[in-house]
């Protein structure tokens, strides 16, 4: 049930995850902490991913109706957040990959590890020294909200349009592959929501020719056999193999694994082995592209 729950919400996460402008930062006044888009825009009633601390991860947030995050308290959908307003599942920062840098600051919809708390609240601290303080009156603050809706659920629409995640699809077909609501590398790096593979596995989805490029992040998970290898395979129509990724073994650094899906109807992905692997491979921020 958890899973699932973690699938919805984040699918809603990313829908609402954007591309800010190169002023983006968090910016703290006497009410809290807000995120400025850089645009006259920030996020509100909804979830949001920002690497506030640049270290290639982004946190989740709660922005609430007024715009400033909830800190250390059960948002209003169930989801605990801790002191720092990131969102925790049993204690542990839920993370994902960063995809879209900017000056301070980096926002995505798709997870490097820094666990250490007080370095996010520096760097939220930073953002106060470099921005303006949110002076505004209340009926302002209705307007900016009510616009920033506005925005927000065209942003969304357009993200759909643009991309889908996997993790937040129903394959066609499916053999020894699962969405696993958290998952952790060889490396010890903690990722959230991902697709868990092993040789023989695979996971198959219809596209309807509406999408050019599929990306994901490929590591070994924690334990992997030391005398085991594989290899990730995707395949297109009539079984042709369109792309083919580098061996995988317990000593592989996550990587990134783009192929061209021009044209497919279906696309499937395989795990390829000598024989069965009783070690797992982690897909993250699996997506199918336009």
């Amino acid at each position: 049930m958890f899973k699932k729950i973690a699938g919805v919400l984040l699918g809603g996460f990313l829908s609402v995850s954007m591309c800010f402008t190169s002023f983006a930062a968090w910016v703290s006044d006497g009410n809290g902490w807000w995120f400025d888009n850089g645009n006259g825009t920030w996020p509100a009633s909804c979830w949001l991913w920002v690497d506030g601390n640049q270290d290639g991860q982004a946190e989740c947030y709660y922005f609430q109706q007024n715009g400033y995050i909830m800190l250390n308290s059960t948002t209003p959908d169930g989801y605990i957040v801790d002191t720092n307003g990131a969102w925790v599942v049993d204690g542990v920062v839920q993370k994902r990959f960063t995809t879209v840098s900017n000056n301070n600051y980096t926002t995505t919809g798709s997870k490097s590890s820094n666990n250490n708390k007080s370095s996010n609240i520096t760097k939220k601290k930073e953002g106060k020294s470099s921005q303006s303080t949110k002076n505004e009156s209340e009926s302002n603050k209705t307007t900016k909200t009510e616009n920033t809706a506005s925005n927000e659920s065209t942003k969304a629409t357009k993200k759909e349009l643009d991309s889908v995640i996997l993790y937040d699809l129903d394959p066609v077909q499916n053999k020894y592959t699962d969405k696993a609501s958290s998952g952790k590398t060889v490396q010890g790096k903690l990722l959230s929501n991902v697709l868990r593979s092993t040789t023989e596995g695979y996971v198959e989805y219809y596209t309807g020719r509406k999408y050019t490029t599929l990306t994901m992040t490929v590591s070994p998970e924690e334990r992997f056999p030391e005398d085991e290898s594989c290899m990730v395979q995707i395949v297109g129509e009539d079984n042709v193999v369109l792309n083919e990724s580098e061996e995988i073994n317990y000593k592989t650094n996550p990587f990134e694994f783009t192929t061209n899906i021009a044209g497919q109807d279906f696309v499937r992905i395989n795990i390829i082995g000598d024989r069965y692997n009783s070690g797992h491979v982690l897909m993250d921020n699996a997506e199918f592209k336009k």
